[in-house]
């Protein structure tokens, strides 16, 4: 597995895909909140450098690397959080929803990573769009829905729509990671036989596919989500006559 990690192109990709993805976030959060807009980004850059050494951290301590899975459980738990209070309330009226479905392009290229890594012989078919795994349409169909929305084009409705799909085809995924790994849900349910398990986002640099592409995909759909529930719930009734 390492060899295959540290050839040029899926490598440079992948982290071509984080940076760009990171840089989004930092733009999106700075607008959210101007004030602090330097503790923001410190913050993004301390994220990212603790989930990064998580794997170094975790050998070191002679901790198996499955024990990771735990951390990324916690991670999810905390973007869930995020998304559905005031952090994500001031993320989407700062950037609206044009913006912040745009940035989900970034999961196109990233099944592309997955395609090679799985022909380099260490991520399973079904991760891939060969097989079980169809977050490449969420990838294909975010800068037209972010289009759409921007030409305020039902913009509520394709929104809406886009969101559900795009968390959907998320938690899929993450269904499948768990039933392609070492994890107690696959031992409890079978889960999928024959080629390798799903250790890509265990060792460093692919970590990040899981605690910066998935839960930033997972942060967005959520706060959008959340903001067109919100927004629902204070329209004005319409006027009886």
């Amino acid at each position: 597995m390492d060899n295959a990690m540290i050839t040029p192109a899926p490598l440079g990709l992948f982290l071509a895909v984080i940076l760009g993805l990171v840089l989004a976030l930092i733009l999106v959060f700075a607008r959210a909140f101007p004030e602090n807009r330097t503790r923001v980004t410190l913050a993004l850059l301390c994220w990212i450098a603790l989930t990064g050494a998580l794997p170094v951290a975790f050998a070191a301590a002679g901790l198996p690397a499955t024990a990771q899975f735990a951390s990324f459980a916690a991670t999810l738990l905390l973007v869930m959080a995020l998304a559905v209070t005031g952090t994500g309330a001031r993320v989407v009226q700062a950037n609206g929803l044009a913006l912040l479905a745009a940035i989900q392009c970034f999961r196109l290229p990233l099944e592309i990573v997955l395609i090679r890594w799985y022909e380099a012989g260490f991520m399973p078919l079904q991760m891939t769009w060969r097989g079980d795994n169809l977050d490449i349409l969420t990838g294909c169909l975010a800068l037209p829905a972010a289009l759409l929305i921007a030409r305020d084009i039902r913009p509520r409705a394709v929104a809406f729509a886009f969101n559900a799909l795009g968390l959907a085809m998320l938690l899929r995924i993450i269904w499948i990671v768990a039933l392609s790994s070492p994890t107690p849900l696959r031992a409890l349910l079978g889960g999928y036989e024959g080629g390798p398990d799903v250790l890509v986002g265990l060792y460093f640099p692919s970590v990040w596919i899981a605690s910066v592409g998935v839960a930033s995909a997972m942060f967005l759909h959520l706060t959008s989500l959340a903001h067109l529930l919100r927004s629902r719930q204070t329209r004005p009734a319409p006027v009886q006559s």
